[in-house]
């Protein structure tokens, strides 16, 4: 028997035996700590529920029911705002962005995994040398033609689990992605709603203003009329003339804010900023979320908000690093093999004779590196320890602007009750001190003054609607609303 050919056998049975122990002790053995989710103390609810009014304008109150923010802004019902929010989820670039970098942290995952299986290549070659004649030395000078065609393979078994916690940490990866794309379809949704209101607030506010010049004009043509009769005084005039052009002074900030507000909504929807203005240039009211809102148990948060469960994710993923980092510790091993045919004939290439093989395992392993390894480890070691801090600090984060939004709710409740009974009141000084002027018992100076404050009161009325819309928006932003979370990890 060919000694070659009898030893043949015997490296295939150790090569069988050294692959089936490496894939039980890889199965086995992973270095480094075990990852279990962060456990955070929550209160039993929000201290702040008590405070939405019962029966505030807007929303009815608030509860501790289970919260539905998936669609949040359809409760306004306002099919222009619904369709403008619809559209920015689908176009807006902050989410696409998020979208390819979880594309890209899905690649990285199938990168990490290719790791778990051997690596094979192919090669093949045709080449022809000649040597130089005037060298010295036994050599002809004749040109040589070499053929060699062959496939290589190696493997690393996984005796430690380098491998596997790199698959571990790529996977949270890949959740964090995740997790960005819904946080950012939260944010770009609150800010659409958010644009949008200011766009009808400020469309209210013009309309306030224009009935203010409407009204002032009419009491300049009636001092005019008054002043021919001798009824007045040219003062009056003046006086008429200054409050009518302060209302008229007004009027182009707030036209300017209607155009920068259908501009950033564009935009938002990833469309030209001059797309949407004729589209959103008639008044419309200020979306208002009618019925109770539902805001759930603050325990809630950790499963709604997008950029805690991110953060929760990058626990996981700089946990399974510290075991990628401890592996360094430890030897590495491979197993290496390739088979080729060489020859000098390309005839003879598949010839027994011509056949070359290599197989058998290797080792590496840094001994003398080890203050360097276990400084990575203790670098690993703190990564962890502070995505847990980041991850408590975002919790209290997440808290706390649930917890302003509901107060601020509640108090600019208050608030527009406040000015409305302002509105009310101030209207009625109007009728009367009209009425006192065009019979003559008084001058045109309360009439004036009152204008003024009905005028300014229904500009902060507009303002106080637009505030508890805004506070509805921020609550629902602060409970994660936007997308749809899953019923368990």
């Amino acid at each position: 028997m060919n000694p070659t050919s009898a030893s043949f056998p015997r490296i295939s049975k150790a090569l069988a035996a050294m692959t089936a122990a490496s894939l039980i002790l890889s199965a086995g053995c992973a270095v480094g700590p075990e990852y279990s989710p962060p456990k955070t103390g929550m209160p039993d609810a929000f201290s702040s529920v008590g405070d939405v009014n019962e029966s505030g304008p807007g929303t009815r109150g608030a509860s501790t029911d289970a919260a539905d923010t998936a669609r949040w802004w359809e409760r306004f019902g306002d099919p222009a705002l619904t369709r403008l929010v619809e559209r920015s989820l689908a176009s807006n670039h902050d989410v696409r962005l998020a979208v390819e970098r979880l594309d890209e942290a899905r690649a990285a995952v199938g990168l990490a995994r290719s790791d778990e299986l051997p690596a094979v290549s192919a090669s093949g070659s045709a080449t022809r040398s000649r040597g130089s004649s005037n060298t010295a030395g036994p050599f002809k000078s004749d040109e040589n033609d070499s053929y060699s065609i062959g496939v290589g393979a190696s493997w690393e078994p996984d005796f430690f689990g380098r491998i596997r916690r790199g698959v571990e940490a790529a996977a949270a990866d890949l959740d964090a992605a995740g997790e960005s794309v819904n946080d950012a379809r939260v944010l770009v949704a609150a800010e659409v709603v958010r644009r949008y209101s200011d766009l009808r607030g400020a469309q209210q506010r013009l309309d306030v203003a224009r009935r203010a010049i409407a009204v002032r004009q009419q009491t300049l043509d009636l001092v005019n009329s008054m002043v021919k009769a001798g009824l007045s005084a040219e003062f009056d005039v003046a006086q008429a003339q200054a409050e009518l052009s302060s209302r008229q002074a007004a009027v182009p900030s707030l036209e300017a804010t209607i155009r920068q507000n259908a501009h950033s909504i564009a935009v938002l929807t990833g469309e030209a900023p001059g797309s949407l203005v004729q589209t959103l240039a008639a008044s419309g009211p200020i979306p208002a979320a009618p019925g109770v809102l539902a805001v759930g148990a603050p325990a809630d948060l950790l499963m709604r908000r997008p950029d805690l469960r991110r953060a929760e994710r990058a626990i996981a993923a700089a946990t399974a690093r510290v075991g990628v980092a401890t592996a360094d510790l430890y030897p590495r091993f491979t197993i290496l093999g390739s088979f080729s045919l060489e020859a000098s004939n390309p005839g003879d290439l598949y010839d027994l004779s011509s056949r070359s093989y290599s197989f058998g395992p290797g080792v590496s392993w840094s001994v003398f590196n080890n203050g360097k390894v276990r400084s990575g480890i203790a670098a690993a070691d703190s990564r962890a320890r502070q995505s847990l801090i980041s991850y408590d600090k975002a919790v209290l984060t997440a808290l706390r602007e649930a917890e302003d939004a509901l107060v601020g709710l509640g108090k600019e409740q208050d608030r527009l009750a406040s000015l409305s009974q302002s509105v009310a009141s101030n209207r009625r000084a109007v009728e009367l001190a009209e009425s006192l002027y065009k019979s003559g018992l008084s001058s045109l100076t309360p009439v004036l003054d009152n204008q003024r404050r009905l005028y300014e009161a229904e500009d902060q009325f507009v303002l106080g609607q637009l505030a508890v819309t805004e506070r509805v928006v921020d609550t629902y932003k602060a409970l994660g609303g936007g997308w749809e979370p899953p019923t368990s990890r």
